[in-house]
């Protein structure tokens, strides 16, 4: 995987998404510092999570993927936007790394100009399933090394304009711990399985009674407190066909 040179700006992008309804959502979801989107398997995360990327497209979003179920994310490998994917968990924490590089590198030249805040192309460290990860870990101490990574993006990234994005269908406190919570600013609950796994992602019980598929209670800094609704999401067959379109448009 090749490091991201700064100064060199990403391919200029060709394709552009109208002002819609669905659109508006996903730029104020990948406005947000951090993101955090949780619930039980088959409520609709991933659906949720790649109509955020693929408007990201449109918006100029650079991103790194973990995806280690190998399903969710591979259609964005070799685009100009995608600078590392990884599907084998041997290979998540090389990965990280490599974003922590870019974020460094970003606060040098913010150092050097004398800046407080970037206007570099928003980058993502996204993972699809956060759970395998915490489950893959061989020891505590590599779990530990790998969540403080994590807490280091998420405390420094807002001024460098550097960003994470974390799914998981594990709810409970032991794969989404207090420490990493607290740095996901904005948060996306879907169906779970119990009033406690509720709690766990957004603080309140609720969750638990929304249906299985196409309801969330959004927490975030832009509201005062839970806000319920239906998102507007793309169907798969939308979500695959920009992604094709873009990569179409990016070969000429």
């Amino acid at each position: 995987m090749g490091l991201f040179d700064i100064f060199k700006p990403v391919q200029p992008v060709r394709m552009r998404t109208p002002a819609t309804e669905v659109f508006s959502f996903s730029e104020e979801m990948l406005s947000a510092e951090h993101l955090l989107i949780a619930g039980t398997t088959g409520c609709g995360k991933s659906t949720l999570l790649n109509t955020f990327l693929t408007d990201g497209l449109a918006m100029g979003c650079m991103y790194y993927l973990v995806d280690l179920k190998k399903t969710e994310l591979w259609q964005y490998k070799g685009l100009p936007n995608t600078f590392g994917y990884c599907n084998d968990f041997k290979h998540v924490e090389p990965l990280l790394d490599d974003m922590l590089y870019q974020m460094d590198m970003r606060f040098k030249l913010m150092a050097k100009n004398h800046m407080k805040q970037i206007s570099a192309q928003p980058l993502y460290f996204v993972i699809d399933e956060y759970a395998d990860i915490v489950n893959l870990c061989p020891s505590t101490a590599i779990r530990k090394r790998l969540e403080n990574k994590l807490m280091r993006l998420a405390s420094q990234g807002r001024a460098s304009n550097c960003h994470l994005i974390l799914c998981t269908q594990r709810c409970t406190s032991d794969i989404l711990s207090g420490k990493i919570k607290s740095c996901l600013t904005t948060k996306i609950g879907m169906h779970t399985v119990s009033a406690q796994e509720s709690r766990n992602v957004i603080g309140v019980s609720g969750l638990e009674k929304l249906p299985k598929y196409g309801e969330i209670i959004l927490i975030s800094p832009n509201y005062g407190g839970p806000v319920h609704g239906e998102p507007p999401v793309y169907t798969p067959d939308e979500i695959n066909d920009r992604i094709n379109k873009y990569r179409a448009y990016n070969r000429r």
